[in-house]
């Protein structure tokens, strides 16, 4: 996005929300074709932190703390968000 997503106006909310939709169409296309060649695929709501296909998935996925651990990139709070010392809005 060209928007800075820590903003509260509602153009960065309807961005937001056409960002959400896109993952959520996205991640649910690329885990049908993956279950169809026979891989387990899932993937998480990023507003909730929960599984979207797992049925008995009740666990918050910790997205800050993979990608501090896979990524090794430090973070700190900015509010309701975490900011990378990369500058990367996470």
């Amino acid at each position: 996005s060209s928007l800075d997503l820590l903003g509260l106006s509602e153009e960065v909310k309807q961005e937001k929300d056409r960002l959400l939709e896109n993952f959520m169409e996205f991640s649910a296309s690329l885990a049908k074709i993956l279950i169809s060649y026979n891989y387990w695929a899932d993937y998480c709501d990023p507003a909730s932190g929960l599984p979207m296909i797992a049925e008995d998935g009740n666990v918050v996925f910790p997205e800050v703390a993979c990608f501090e651990r896979l990524r090794k990139y430090r973070t700190s709070s900015a509010g309701m968000h975490m900011k990378s010392m990369k500058n990367t809005y996470i």
